[in-house]
């Protein structure tokens, strides 16, 4: 059928399964299903049939099953949403392919795997939720050529590294939101290194806001992004000395954000990470 561009469901209190039918749409631009409690199924390989499609949400929905690597066809599409629901599996590494993708949100659901470094190439994307996942290992530098990014949520995930190379430096400045694992747990460090997060967490919970209750890192020396790619220049007291003086907002983030250059003298992000 192509007479049928647009399906917007939001809400609508709907319940079963999605019928293999509605693939059928062939000429389909929006499809939003989301907060539709009963709705339940799985994202049909079908999907790569809809080469229309720019909107697919199933979030806040009973959906689970796999995301289908078909979605890599689908040169419209613009944003992706299966969150809050029981969708599982690896993330495809086509998710990468389609080059108008701006939303992609997963946070919430049963994904798991690593987050794969192809989504590195959607140049337009503005929307990173991957929070509340079975993700886990070190997020990819890749991820440092998305210079319009402006969500990004990392919490409650096994991501681990220094995130301040690949989000802290960016001549845009840092991003509007920004949740990630960078609060400390106890005896332990944080899995991530982030300066610039806007939410600090501890497995995706008891989360702060370093920028609203802590004190203005730049103001104090630390070694911080302090933006137009610069980091402050006290990094070699905070490392050489091991005391963080009147510096409040943790001696630890110093440490693992930045490394002092004996032969250049100069502060300067660290390219490796000691879990």
């Amino acid at each position: 059928d192509g007479t049928v561009t647009e399906l917007r469901f939001t809400d609508y209190f709907l319940g079963g399964t999605l019928p293999q039918e509605f693939y059928c749409f062939y000429k389909v631009r929006i499809v939003w299903l989301e907060l539709n409690y009963w709705l339940y199924g799985t994202i049909s390989t079908y999907i790569g049939a809809l080469s229309e499609l720019e909107q697919f949400d199933v979030g806040i929905t009973e959906f689970y099953g796999s995301i289908p690597s078909e979605i890599g066809s689908l040169q419209k599409l613009q944003l992706f949403y299966a969150y809050s629901n029981s969708i599982s599996g690896l993330i495809p590494t086509e998710i990468g392919s389609p080059a108008l993708l701006q939303n992609i949100a997963l946070h919430d659901s049963e994904i798991r795997g690593t987050l794969p470094r192809e989504i590195g190439d959607l140049s337009l994307l503005e929307v990173l939720a991957v929070g509340d996942t079975y993700l886990h290992g070190p997020v990819p530098t890749e991820l440092s050529n998305l210079k319009l990014l402006r969500h990004i949520q990392l919490e409650g995930t096994d991501l681990v590294g220094n995130l301040d190379p690949i989000f802290c430096l960016r001549d845009q400045g840092p991003v509007d939101v920004f949740y990630a694992d960078c609060g400390e747990q106890g005896e332990f460090e944080s899995p991530v290194a982030c300066s610039c997060c806007t939410l600090c967490c501890v497995e995706g919970q008891d989360c702060w806001s370093p920028r609203q209750f802590g004190p203005d890192p730049c103001y104090f020396g630390e070694c911080v992004w302090c933006g137009d790619s610069r980091f402050a220049e006290s990094c070699n007291r905070c490392l050489e000395t091991g005391d963080a003086g009147s510096v409040t907002t943790a001696e630890e983030l110093c440490q693992a954000s930045c490394e002092w250059d004996f032969d250049t003298a100069t502060c300067r992000p660290r390219e490796d990470f000691e879990s």
